[in-house]
């Protein structure tokens, strides 16, 4: 009924049958009021902020986690949500800013292993828009003293291939894939980035290894890689 479009449990189930049926624009305007109306309700925002992923509608997505870490600023993963669309949305300005008032409000919260990840991930995420990248540097290096790991690692080889340090670069994230097989686990952007550094050194197993591992990189993120992927295929064109 058009009454139960005003109220809230009315617009949630608006908003689902939608989302369901496929009317995106409808799904996402319901979704949308939904964040205003119940901004503390973790759960609601959530499904809001995981279909808005779902269907790329990355202002949306934004709009949703923003108003999570208002609400919940001692929320980590929020902080890291929000991030992950500024780098997404290729706003990199947004993101360096976004770290930065992250570590004056919240570092002496913050135990050595978890600033290390909010270093490590400031440093990836404006690297990865070949933004600052002496601050990068300087962020990852930091990092790595407070709690070295493989994702640390692989962080700090990427930023070194970056600033044209590619031996370097290669020996640090073959370090870093030998903890991940150690393991058991490995994450398709560490396989992404050793690919890169080899083809980038003119090794033909990186452009081979390159075409596998592209089908598992997330469309947004093959946005941000297509230039070294393009320059790894030029080399092979000469």
């Amino acid at each position: 009924k058009e009454g139960d479009k005003k109220d809230p449990l009315g617009k949630l189930v608006f908003a689902r049958f939608y989302a369901k049926s496929g009317n995106k624009n409808f799904a996402k305007k319901f979704y949308s009021e939904l964040v205003e109306i119940d901004p503390k309700n973790v759960p609601l925002l959530l499904e809001v902020y995981s279909y808005s992923k779902k269907v790329r509608d990355l202002k949306l997505a934004k709009k949703t986690i923003k108003t999570l870490t208002e609400n919940f600023p001692d929320s980590l993963n929020f902080w890291f949500e929000l991030g992950d669309i500024y780098l997404r949305m290729m706003q990199a300005e947004s993101l360096y800013v976004m770290y930065k008032s992250l570590l004056e409000r919240y570092s002496f919260k913050l135990n050595d292993c978890q600033l290390a990840i909010v270093l490590n991930n400031w440093a990836y995420t404006i690297s990865l828009l070949n933004y600052k990248l002496d601050t990068a540097r300087v962020l990852i290096e930091r990092s790595y003293e407070l709690c070295p790991n493989e994702y640390i690692l692989d962080t700090k080889g990427w930023i070194y291939f970056l600033m044209g340090k590619r031996e370097d670069a290669k020996r640090l994230i073959e370090e870093a894939i030998k903890i991940y097989l150690d393991k058991g686990r490995m994450d398709p952007e560490v396989i992404l980035h050793h690919a890169l550094i080899s083809c980038a050194l003119g090794e033909d197993n990186g452009r081979r290894t390159l075409r596998e591992v592209w089908k598992y990189i997330e469309e947004d993120y093959r946005k941000i890689y297509r230039n070294y992927k393009g320059v790894c295929e030029n080399n092979f064109r000469r």
